[in-house]
C-alpha cells in the first residue's frame, strides 16, 4: 500500500510542499518536536531533528518556487512555438502566393519560374563571435562570396557570443543560395577580426528573381485560372490564421489574440501576423494594427516592433519621440486667404505630407460688443518660441511670447503619430486634452489624416481666454481608413490690444505754408564786447556810467570804466547791454564822468560783438501772396540773421517769396535792421517726435514720425513708439497746432491699422487610445490579379509582408533562446534541491513535520479525528 507523505516534494507540489511547509510554518511545531526530555526517543535521535529544521524550510521554499518557475515558462515556451508555427506556416503561404501573383503580373513564365538563381536576399543564417551585446542597424558587407550587392542588416550580439539577424533591412539583388557574407567584426561591436561574422544566404526572394534575371512574358497569361489559384491560398493562409486562435485565462488575463500572436500581458508582448486583410493596400503594415504610447513615454517597451525605435531627438523644426513626430514651428490651417503669409508660402500649410484641413472657427472673436473679430491664423509670428514637454500629464505644446498682429491666431506646433493606425467603421478613439492660457488665449484642433487619400476628420475645436479643465474626446470612426493622429497647438490674441506698429493719417495740413526760409540783413542788439580808446586822468573806477553820445541808433548800455593814473583806460565790464546797437558802432563817454576835463579826456567805444537774440514775429511784408505764417528770427554776435524755425507755416507761399520782418519787431530800427527772408521750402515737410492729444480708445505712449506732401495730406512716416493697449481702428488725434498749423482747423487724425502684442498657449495631451468594435477580422481577401498592373502591386506588397513577418519570427526566436536559458538556469537550481530526497535525515524530518501536519488536524477538528483514527490512517505514520 503507498503511504500518504511516500511521493517526492518534486512530484506534487500542490500538496506536498505546501501541506509541510504550512505545518512547518505554525509556532507548535518546533515546540512539539522531540527533546531530551522525552522518554521514547534517545537525545542521539533529537539532535538530527533540530539541526535540520532551517535546512527542510529553505530547501521546501525554494522548491516550490523553482517548481513553479519551471512550469510557468514551459507553458510561455509552448505559446512562442504556436506563434512561430502561425508565423512560419503563413510565411510559407505567402511565398507561395507570391509565385501565383508574380506568375499574373507576367513577369515570369511558368516553366521557367525555379530556374531563377540570383537576386534579392529572402533568408540567411548567420556565425561568427560575438563581443558583448547590443544590436546594430543599418550593417552593411565588408565582402561577398558572389556576385551579389545592396543588402543591408541589423544584426542583435546576445551577450553569450553568438549573432542573430533581426531584420534583412535591405535585400540588395545578385545573390545566390551559398552565397556568404562577411560582416566586419568592428562594425558589430567588436575590436579584431575575430569578431566577424558570416551570413549565409539560404533563400532568394522569387520576386526579386523575376525582376532581375528573367525575360517578360508574353501578356497571354490565363488569369482567371491563377486567381482562383491565388483564392485558394488566401483560404489557406485565414485558416491557419483562424486556427492561431486561443484563449488562455492565466497567461493572457483575458486579453485574446486574433489575427496575432499574444505572448504575456503587456502590448509589447503582442506578435503582430497582421493578415487581417490582404490587400494591396495594408498587407505588411502590422503597425496599423494597433495604437502604441498613448501616454507619451521617452522610450518603448515595445521589444521587436519592426519600426526603428530612437531616443528623443530633435532636428531642426522637428522633433522625434517614439511613435510621434513634433514639429516646432507654425502651421497655417485653411482655409487659405489670397495674399496672405500662407498663400505666399511663407508658413508650413502641410502635415504628414497632406494640405491642413480647414479649421470650422478660422477667425474666431472675442466677448467684446461688437465682437472683433480675428483674421485668422494666415499671417506669420514674429519672435517667439515653441517647444514641447513631457511632464506627469503626458505632452504639452508650448508656444512662448509670439509677437503677433492684433487678433490673430497662431497655430504650432503640432503633433503627428509616426504610423499610421487600421481604423474600422465603428472603432472608436479618445484621448485627454486641456488648454492653458499663458498669454491671452489658446486655440486648439485635432484631427484624424486619412494616410491613403489625406482626407481629414475633425476631431477637436476649440479657444478661449482661459485655461480649461481636463476634458476627453471619443470619437466613432465612420469609415475603414488608416489614419494618422494630428494634434495643433495653438494661441489667439483674443483682447485685440497691443502697441501700434501700423497707423494711416487723415486731416487738413497747412497748405503751401512756408517751411524753410534763409535771412539776410543788419542785425541790431545789445552790446557783448566792445574795443575802447582815449587819454585818461587819475587812477580810479567808474561803475555804470552811461553813454554821451552814440554814431549809431543803440541806447540803454552802461559799463564799468577803470583808469591806471597813467593815461589809460580799461574796460572793466558792461554792467547794461542796451539795445538797438549794431556792430562798428562808436560810444562816446565824456571825460567829465570820468574824472577829467570834457573832450580832453573822452572814451571812445567801438562795438565789436553783440548779444544774440531770438524773436516769433510775423511778416511785415512779402512779395507773394502768403501769409499767416509765424517765424522765428535770431540774430548772433556778428549782427547775422537766421530763421531758426516757422512754428506756424501760413498758406500761399511759394518759393523763392521774400519776406520782410521789419527791423523794429526784431530789437533793431525799420529799414536799417530789417530781416529781408527768402523761402527755400514751401509745403512738404516731416515732423519728429509726434504724441497724441487724445484718442478714442485706451492706449497711451505712441510716438509718431509724421509728414505733410503740400499738397494738404498728411501721412505717418513711421511708429517711433508702439506704445500700448492699443486696438485696431482706435483713432489718436495731435493738434493742428504742433503741426505747422491751427487747432482745429489743421488738427491730424492717426487711426491705428494694426497692432502688435504677445501671444502664448500650452496644448496638453494624455492618454489616447483606440477601442475595437469588433475583432479585426481574420479573412483574407482582396487580392486582385486580374489585370497585369494589378498583379505586379500585389506581388510587390507581398513581399514587403514576407519580409515583415520573417522580421517577427526572428524575434520570436531570439525570446525562445532566453527562455530556453532561463529553464537551463532552472535546471541547474534544481540539482541542490536532491538534498530532500537522498538525505536520509532530511527526509525523516520531513517525515515528521507532516506527522505533525495530521496531529494539529486531529486537535482542531474532533469529528475529523474520529474518522481518521476509524478510517486507520493513522497506522500509516
Amino acid at each position: 500500500m503507498t503511504s500518504l507523505f511516500s511521493h517526492s516534494l518534486l512530484n506534487d507540489t500542490d500538496r506536498d510542499v505546501p501541506g509541510a511547509y504550512r505545518a512547518f510554518s505554525r509556532g507548535t511545531v518546533h515546540a512539539a518536536l522531540p527533546s531530551k526530555d522525552d522518554n521514547d526517543r534517545s537525545s542521539a535521535d533529537v539532535r538530527p531533528l533540530r539541526k535540520n529544521y532551517a535546512v527542510v524550510a529553505k530547501e521546501m521554499a525554494k522548491t516550490q518556487s523553482l517548481a513553479a518557475s519551471f512550469r510557468n515558462i514551459s507553458h510561455y515556451l509552448s505559446l512562442i512555438e504556436r506563434a512561430r508555427n502561425t508565423i512560419q506556416g503563413v510565411e510559407a503561404k505567402l511565398t507561395e502566393l507570391d509565385a501565383t501573383v508574380s506568375e499574373a503580373a507576367g513577369l515570369v513564365d511558368h516553366d521557367d519560374y525555379n530556374s531563377v538563381s540570383v537576386g534579392a536576399i529572402a533568408r540567411a543564417s548567420i556565425a561568427g563571435l560575438a563581443s558583448g551585446s547590443g544590436t546594430f542597424t543599418a550593417v552593411s558587407p565588408l565582402a561577398t562570396s558572389g556576385e551579389g550587392a545592396g543588402s543591408t542588416f541589423t544584426i542583435r550580439a546576445n551577450g553569450t557570443g553568438d549573432y542573430d539577424i533581426v531584420n534583412i533591412e535591405s535585400n540588395g539583388s545578385g545573390y545566390a543560395v551559398d552565397d556568404t557574407i562577411t560582416i566586419a567584426g568592428t562594425a558589430l561591436g567588436g575590436s579584431t577580426s575575430r569578431n566577424d561574422a558570416t551570413i549565409t544566404v539560404t533563400d532568394i526572394s522569387t520576386l526579386n528573381k523575376v525582376t532581375t534575371d528573367l525575360e517578360l512574358a508574353a501578356d497571354d497569361i490565363d488569369r482567371i485560372a491563377l486567381q482562383l489559384r491565388a483564392q485558394t491560398v488566401v483560404d489557406e493562409i485565414s485558416g491557419i490564421i483562424n486556427g492561431s486562435k486561443f484563449w488562455d485565462e492565466e497567461i493572457f488575463g483575458g486579453l485574446r489574440a486574433i489575427g496575432y500572436a499574444q505572448i504575456g500581458h503587456q502590448p509589447s508582448e503582442r506578435t503582430l501576423i497582421d493578415i487581417q486583410e490582404l490587400s494591396t493596400r495594408t498587407i505588411g503594415s502590422y503597425l496599423n494594427a494597433y495604437f502604441v504610447n498613448g501616454g507619451f513615454e521617452t522610450s518603448s517597451d515595445l521589444e521587436g516592433s519592426y519600426v526603428k525605435e530612437t531616443a528623443v531627438q530633435t532636428t531642426g523644426a522637428m522633433a522625434s519621440l517614439y511613435g510621434w513626430t513634433i514639429g516646432l514651428e507654425q502651421v497655417a490651417l485653411g482655409p487659405s486667404i489670397a495674399g496672405s503669409d500662407a498663400a505666399n508660402g511663407l508658413i508650413t500649410s502641410t502635415i504628414g505630407g497632406f494640405q491642413t484641413p480647414n479649421d470650422s472657427t478660422p477667425t474666431p472673436q472675442n466677448a467684446d460688443s461688437p465682437a472683433q473679430v480675428s483674421r485668422g491664423d494666415n499671417y506669420r509670428a514674429t519672435g517667439g518660441s515653441f517647444s514641447y514637454n513631457i511632464a506627469g500629464d503626458g505632452l504639452q505644446l508650448i508656444s512662448d511670447n509670439l509677437r503677433v498682429n492684433g487678433g490673430d491666431v497662431i497655430h504650432g506646433p503640432y503633433l503627428i503619430s509616426q504610423s499610421p493606425v487600421a481604423l474600422n467603421s465603428g472603432d472608436t478613439i479618445s484621448f485627454s486634452w486641456k488648454g492653458e492660457v499663458t498669454d491671452n488665449a489658446f486655440d486648439a484642433y485635432a484631427y484624424l489624416l486619412d494616410a491613403n487619400t489625406g482626407s481629414t476628420t475633425e476631431l477637436l475645436d476649440s479657444y478661449g481666454n482661459s485655461t480649461t479643465g481636463w476634458s476627453t474626446v471619443t470619437h466613432t470612426v465612420a469609415a475603414d481608413a488608416s489614419y494618422y493622429f494630428v494634434f495643433v497647438s495653438g494661441s489667439f490674441d483674443y483682447d485685440f490690444t497691443g502697441s501700434v506698429t501700423a497707423a494711416s493719417a487723415s486731416g487738413n495740413s497747412p497748405v503751401s505754408g512756408a517751411i524753410t526760409a534763409s535771412a539776410t540783413g543788419t542785425a541790431a542788439s545789445g552790446i557783448n564786447s566792445a574795443t575802447h580808446s582815449g587819454t585818461a586822468t587819475g587812477a580810479s573806477s567808474f561803475s555804470n556810467i552811461a553813454q554821451t553820445s552814440t554814431s549809431g541808433n543803440g541806447t540803454g548800455a552802461t559799463f564799468t570804466i577803470s583808469t591806471n593814473g597813467s593815461g589809460t583806460y580799461s574796460l572793466g565790464g558792461i554792467n547794461s547791454s542796451g539795445s538797438g546797437y549794431q556792430i562798428g558802432d562808436t560810444i562816446t563817454i565824456s571825460g567829465a564822468s570820468l574824472g577829467g576835463a570834457d573832450g580832453v579826456h573822452d572814451l571812445t567805444l567801438t562795438v565789436t560783438a553783440l548779444t544774440p537774440a531770438s524773436y516769433s514775429v510775423n511778416q511785415s511784408s512779402t512779395t507773394g501772396s502768403g501769409s499767416g505764417a509765424i517765424f522765428t528770427v535770431a540774430s548772433n554776435s556778428a549782427g547775422n540773421y537766421s530763421v531758426t524755425s516757422i512754428p506756424t507755416f501760413g498758406s500761399n507761399y511759394a518759393l523763392n517769396d521774400q519776406v520782410t520782418i521789419a527791423g523794429s519787431n526784431i530789437g533793431g530800427t525799420d529799414t536799417q535792421n530789417d530781416a529781408t527772408l527768402t523761402l527755400t521750402k514751401v509745403g512738404a515737410t516731416t515732423f519728429s517726435g509726434v504724441t497724441q492729444a487724445s484718442t478714442s480708445g485706451s492706449g497711451s505712449g505712441a510716438v509718431f514720425t509724421i509728414s505733410i506732401d503740400g499738397s494738404g495730406n498728411y501721412g505717418v512716416v513711421s511708429v517711433t513708439n508702439g506704445g500700448a493697449g492699443y486696438e485696431p481702428d482706435n483713432t489718436i488725434t495731435v493738434s493742428g497746432a504742433s503741426l505747422g498749423g491751427t487747432s482745429p482747423a489743421h488738427d491730424l487724425t492717426i487711426t491705428i491699422d494694426n497692432i502688435e502684442t504677445t501671444s502664448g498657449a500650452i496644448l496638453h495631451i494624455d492618454n489616447i487610445s483606440v477601442s475595437r468594435a469588433v475583432e479585426p477580422p481574420t479573412i483574407i481577401e482582396g487580392i486582385d490579379i486580374s489585370t497585369k498592373n494589378a498583379a505586379i502591386e500585389a506581388a510587390t506588397v507581398i513581399a514587403d509582408a514576407i519580409k515583415q513577418i520573417q522580421f517577427r519570427d526572428s524575434y520570436l526566436a531570439s525570446k525562445e533562446t532566453a527562455l530556453q536559458n532561463s529553464l537551463n538556469a532552472i535546471s541547474a537550481q534544481t540539482a541542490s534541491s536532491d538534498l530532500l530526497i537522498i538525505d536520509l535525515s532530511v527526509k525523516e524530518t520531513v517525515r515528521q513535520l507532516k506527522k505533525f501536519d495530521v496531529m494539529n488536524a486531529l486537535m482542531s477538528d474532533v469529528q475529523k479525528a474520529k474518522y481518521l483514527l476509524n478510517s486507520g490512517l493513522l497506522r500509516l505514520i
